[in-house]
């Protein structure tokens, strides 16, 4: 529905579109940064939220001609979306207890990929098929360990796709595993892929539980 002389940024995927507007498509944050003229490295966003910073600034070079990193960089995440931690050891420890689908745990796990990951899953997953997620996990540097309602239904997954896994108790016991496991160059990860309310008042709730967790050690 767009008109000749309108711009649309859009996934290469969707290159072929039929529209009047102008496309201009791109294959990941690099190439999209590349074809703005953007350096990525200097944007304080990593994972999800670096594309949506690439995204808005392309948007202002359209329209205004200019890259501004100081105005970017003066944004700040809401607490549990990917909140970094570090414990009294120096270890790193990732609240993203806000991913409650797949979807959003695949991201984060993108995030620190080349990095030995100690994963928290589990929680009311609402009857979804996991298989996409631990067909990723395959892939992935990865230990996982299971809380919540789903954590039988995990742990049987995570053996079907041969993943290693550990079943836990409920979170705070997951991080007391993982703090015997956890080396200074690995990262713990509470990215759930599931809703909170089997076990917690709120996602908000989950996060709080776990940072206090860590806190602990």
């Amino acid at each position: 529905m767009m008109k000749e002389g309108e711009v649309a940024i859009i996934p290469e995927a969707y290159k072929d579109v039929k529209t009047a507007a102008h496309i201009i498509s791109y294959k990941d944050e690099s190439d999209l940064a590349s074809r703005f003229e953007i350096d990525a490295n200097r944007v304080n966003f990593k994972g999800a939220f670096l594309m949506d910073a690439l995204l808005a600034m392309a948007v202002e070079k359209i329209l205004f001609d200019r890259v501004d990193y100081e105005k970017i960089n003066s944004f700040v995440i809401d607490p549990h979306r990917q909140e970094e931690l570090r414990d009294s050891k120096g270890r790193l420890w990732v609240n993203d207890t806000k991913a409650t689908n797949l979807d959003a745990a695949i991201v984060a796990l993108k995030r620190y990929r080349d990095q030995h990951i100690h994963l928290i899953l589990g929680g009311d997953d609402k009857g979804v098929d996991l298989s996409e997620l631990f067909e990723f996990l395959q892939n992935c540097d990865v230990e996982i360990y299971n809380i919540g309602s789903n954590k039988e239904k995990l742990s049987d997954l995570a053996r079907k796709y041969s993943v290693a896994y550990t079943l836990c108790e409920n979170l705070t016991d997951a991080v007391k595993k993982i703090d015997k496991n956890l080396k200074k160059d690995e990262v713990a990860l509470l990215s759930p892929a599931a809703a909170s309310l089997d076990e917690f008042t709120s996602y908000a709730h989950r996060g709080d539980v776990f940072k206090n967790a860590v806190k602990e050690l």
